[in-house]
């Protein structure tokens, strides 16, 4: 994915969030999270933090 300012590819983390994990009434729900960051010292946004968040869900195996 491109920096929208600057066009230079964006550095890219990745963590899981997992929600509705704290009682077993409700549907526990697991995603990947993918933050880009721009990596361009000469952009705007570079170290300002995510420039764009895109979120994965995962499917959940029932045993």
């Amino acid at each position: 994915m491109l920096c929208p300012l600057c066009k230079v590819e964006m550095r890219v983390e990745s963590h899981t969030a997992v929600v509705g994990d704290d009682s077993p009434l409700t549907e526990t729900q697991v995603m990947l999270v993918q933050e880009f960051f721009c990596r361009n010292p000469q952009c705007e946004r570079y170290g300002g933090g995510c420039v764009d968040r895109v979120t994965h869900p995962v499917p959940l195996i029932r045993l």
